[in-house]
C-alpha cells in the first residue's frame, strides 16, 4: 500500500513537471529568448538594451501583448511590428523618436502607449483612429500645442502631457468623455484652463509646476475629482474654490506661498492626504481635526515653531505629520 501511495505521489509531481515543461514562461527578457518559443511569448522586456534599431524578427512573436522598449536609442520601428495584432501595451519611453512611428497605427488592440522622454513635436491625425487606446503617455517631449489627434480617442482614460510647452487647451477638450486622469504639470499655463471644466468625469488632475495663482469658481463642475495637484505654482492664498470639491481625497499645494489655511478646509470630509511642503505656514487650523479620514499632512520647510508642531501633533494624534 505504501508503494502505491509513493507511486501516486511521484506520478503527481512528474505530471506537474510535464505541465510546466509544456507551458514555458510567457515572459522573455531578450529577443533571442523570445524567438525560441515565438508563439508562446506574451510579454517581452527589452529596456536598457542599447538598441538603436528593433530587429525585424520581432514580427515573429505573433501572440505578443506587451512590449517594453524604454531606455534605448530607437528612432524608428520596423514595419514588421504591424504583424503583432494582439499587442495591447508598448513602452517607448526614453528613446530618440522625433517623428511618431506610423506602424503603431496598425495595431488594432493597442490600449497603452508610452512615448515619454522623446523629442516629439506633433502626432499624426490618424492616431485618432486608434479607438482602443485607453492610456497615452507623452511627457517630456517638445509639444508646444495640444495634439489635436488626441481629441478623437473616444475611449482614452489617462492622458499625460506633463513637461511640455503647452500654453492652452482646445475648446472641444470635452470630447474626451472617458478621461479620468489628466497630467499637465510643468507646462506654460498662467491661468487655469477652463476647458478642463468640461471634463466632468475627471478624477485626477495634475497642474503642478505652472504659473497659476487662482482657480475659477466653476471648478465645482469637476464633481468626481479625487486628486488635485497644484504644487509649485504662484498661489499666495489658499483658493476657497477647492472646498466645493466634495469627493477630494488628495490635495497638493507644495511649493507655493501660502501663509494660512482657512478653517473651511473641514468641508473636504473625505480628504486623506494634504501636501503643504515649502510654503510660509506658521500654524494650521484646529478644524483639521474634523477630517476623520485624514492620514498624512506634508509640512516640511514651513516656519512652524516647535511649539506649534507639538500642538498640531496633539490635535491630530492619528495623522502622520511630516515636518
Amino acid at each position: 500500500m505504501k508503494n502505491v501511495c509513493l507511486f501516486l505521489v511521484v506520478s503527481f509531481f512528474l505530471s506537474c513537471g510535464l505541465v510546466i515543461a509544456a507551458n514555458p514562461n510567457k515572459e522573455a527578457h531578450s529577443l533571442e529568448e523570445a524567438l525560441k518559443h515565438p508563439l508562446e511569448v506574451e510579454e517581452l522586456y527589452l529596456s536598457g538594451k542599447q538598441l538603436s534599431t528593433l530587429p525585424k524578427e520581432i514580427g515573429k512573436i505573433l501572440n505578443l501583448k506587451k512590449l517594453i522598449l524604454h531606455s534605448n536609442q530607437l528612432t524608428t520601428l520596423p514595419t514588421e511590428l504591424a504583424k503583432l495584432q494582439l499587442l495591447r501595451e508598448i513602452n517607448l519611453n526614453e528613446n530618440e523618436f522625433t517623428v511618431f512611428p506610423d506602424v503603431l497605427l496598425s495595431l488594432p488592440k493597442l490600449e497603452q502607449l508610452n512615448m515619454g522622454q522623446n523629442r516629439l513635436r506633433e502626432l499624426p491625425i490618424e492616431l485618432g483612429t486608434v479607438f482602443t487606446l485607453k492610456r497615452l503617455e507623452l511627457p517630456h517631449n517638445n509639444f508646444t500645442s495640444f495634439p489635436e489627434a488626441v481629441l478623437n480617442l473616444a475611449n482614452l482614460e489617462v492622458l499625460d502631457l506633463a513637461d511640455n510647452q503647452i500654453l492652452k487647451l482646445p475648446a472641444n477638450l470635452g470630447a474626451l468623455t472617458q478621461l479620468r486622469s489628466l497630467m499637465l504639470s510643468h507646462n506654460q499655463f498662467k491661468v487655469f484652463p477652463k476647458e478642463i471644466l468640461t471634463l466632468v468625469q475627471l478624477r485626477e488632475l495634475y497642474l503642478g509646476d505652472n504659473q497659476l495663482s487662482k482657480l475659477p469658481a466653476e471648478i465645482s463642475q469637476l464633481r468626481e475629482l479625487r486628486s488635485l495637484m497644484l504644487s509649485n505654482n504662484r498661489f499666495t492664498s489658499f483658493p476657497k474654490e477647492v472646498f466645493q470639491l466634495s469627493q477630494l481625497k488628495e490635495l497638493y499645494f507644495n511649493g507655493n506661498q501660502l501663509k494660512n489655511i482657512p478653517g473651511e478646509i473641514n468641508q473636504l470630509t473625505g480628504l486623506q492626504a494634504l501636501g503643504l511642503d515649502k510654503n510660509e505656514l506658521i500654524y494650521l487650523p484646529a478644524s483639521l481635526q474634523d477630517l476623520s479620514q485624514l492620514i498624512v499632512i506634508f509640512l516640511s520647510e514651513n516656519p512652524i515653531s516647535q511649539t506649534n508642531q507639538s500642538r498640531l501633533a496633539e490635535l491630530l494624534p492619528k495623522v502622520h505629520l511630516e515636518f
